[in-house]
């Protein structure tokens, strides 16, 4: 009688990492769709609020802001509390923000709503990694990050093409309160799959405030110079007091973490030089690749006069790249070498980049850039699983959190860089009315040959930075992380 009991416990355990895999997809598909939809309905949303230049760059820039300056920090708490309180946090604050936002009055109200999303964004964000790594065994980790990375790619190919049809039939408004029974959905999953156990480290730690406000302070330096540097000036004398100004913070963030008992950005994480060039390998990845859907509708709508239908079409093939290369990276991450296998994705990147770069014309056809966006969604594809999976190697519960954390930390800075560098540079020759009218879609055409030369200097300068992430990727060595040893604050472990 026993032994029934026994076998039907063990085939529960047994699936249990797949259950919490559809979790955790749950919330990047609410995640990414909350980003992937406003990249149509920006014009919509310039033209209808008569924002300005500034305002509908924050309507990106917002969200992302916020969402990356909290991760590490929740990452930290999540090791400290526990993941499911936290995560669901997350999953019910991005679900009500979301329909707040479908009622929005204003710019400045929309904007500041996005920020909040962005909170509930960071929770998720933060736990994510952390809990597939808790829920799989070694041997099926990769894949089930893959498949992760493959529904959060899911959610970017249906979102484009979905934020076109609403905005297109029931107005911007509608891209928002979409969000919500996704996030209902993911609301009821989690409560029924998570585990609800307590804190994964039951010991005396304090969390840094002091690391968590500098980072914050330091990553909204960096974001407010880089998307206002154009109406402050690249040499002016504000953007060169602010930028003295965040170089200094980071020389007291790390003063700080040095000295602090338990620091937010635990330094043993970057012990290991393989650890640590897959880490500014992640940044640089999304540095080169984040902006370029935004550019890409941007370009289809403000150029070529596409509708938001047609622009959310034509750039699904880079999401579309990313889903079908991730389950085959993680299913060759265990035969092929990590380094190899993310940096070939890398290359892959930079060849896409690069061709938009020399290729991209007023007349450029949609298949030209289907084709190329696709390649570039392929090459991130490639790169993302493995480099994830190695990454986490050997990291021990109790530290899992914020070595995730840490990694979506640098890949959304890579996201907010990523966007704002791209938007400054293409908007960087032209008066502050035609870049209100840029992000509005209705610009000049006898000026359309400028806005042109800024998308293609863009992406000359997103090429370049993929260039310096394959240097990162390389730079990594043969040996995996797992296969070094790590001290971790007290406790030995030793990778198997």
């Amino acid at each position: 009688m026993v032994a029934p009991a026994i076998l039907a416990e063990d085939s529960t355990a047994a699936g249990r990492h797949w259950r919490v895999l559809s979790v955790t997809c749950l919330g990047m598909t609410l995640t990414f769709l909350n980003t992937s939809t406003l990249t149509i309905a920006l014009p919509v949303l310039t033209r209808h609020f008569h924002a300005s230049s500034t305002q509908a760059t924050w309507f990106v820039l917002s969200y992302l802001l916020v969402n990356t300056a909290l991760i590490l920090s929740f990452g930290r708490i999540t090791d400290l509390v526990g993941r499911k309180a936290l995560y669901m946090s997350g999953l019910a604050i991005i679900t009500l923000a979301s329909l707040a936002c479908a009622f929005a009055p204003t710019a400045n109200a929309l904007i500041a709503l996005r920020a909040i999303q962005g909170i509930g964004g960071a929770a998720i964000l933060a736990n994510t990694t952390a809990l597939l790594v808790d829920a799989f065994p070694d041997r099926l980790l990769a894949l089930g990050l893959s498949l992760n990375v493959t529904a959060a790619s899911a959610a970017n190919v249906v979102g484009p093409a979905v934020g076109g049809v609403l905005v297109g039939t029931l107005g911007w408004r509608s891209v928002f309160w979409f969000n919500f029974p996704v996030g209902v959905l993911g609301l009821w999953w989690a409560k029924r799959v998570l585990p609800s156990r307590g804190a994964m480290r039951r010991v005396a730690e304090r969390f840094d405030y002091a690391g968590g406000l500098l980072t914050f302070l330091i990553l909204a330096l960096v974001v407010f110079v880089l998307s206002n540097g154009n109406e402050m000036g690249w040499t002016g004398t504000t953007t060169l007091m602010l930028s003295a100004l965040t170089a200094l913070l980071v020389v007291v963030l790390v003063q700080v973490e040095r000295r602090a008992t338990h620091p937010l950005i635990d330094g043993v994480l970057f012990r290991s030089r393989a650890r640590s060039m897959a880490y500014a390998a992640t940044t640089m990845m999304s540095v080169a690749q984040a902006a370029v859907a935004l550019l890409i509708s941007l370009f289809l709508q403000t150029i070529q006069g596409a509708s938001p239908l047609e622009a959310g079409l034509w750039i699904t093939p880079l999401a579309a790249g990313i889903m079908v290369a991730s389950p085959f990276a993680g299913r060759m991450a265990s035969r092929i070498e990590p380094r190899k296998l993310s940096s070939s994705g890398f290359a892959l990147t930079a060849a896409g980049l690069v061709t938009l770069a020399i290729g991209l014309r007023l007349d450029s056809s949609r298949l030209f850039i289907g084709v190329t966006t696709a390649a570039i969604g392929v090459g991130c594809g490639i790169f993302q699983a493995p480099n994830t999976a190695s990454l986490m190697a050997g990291v021990p519960a109790g530290r899992r959190g914020i070595a995730s954390a840490l990694r979506s930390t640098l890949q959304c800075t890579g996201q907010v860089l990523s966007t704002a560098i791209a938007l400054a540079i293409v908007t960087a020759s032209v008066s502050p009315i035609e870049r209100q009218s840029f992000y509005s879609g209705l610009i000049d055409p006898a000026r359309s040959s400028v806005f042109v030369d800024g998308f293609r200097m863009a992406f000359v300068v997103l090429s370049a930075l993929c260039t310096v992430g394959i240097g990162a990727s390389l730079l990594r060595g043969g040996r995996d992380v797992a296969a070094e040893d790590t001290v971790w604050a007290g406790e030995r472990v030793l990778a198997s």
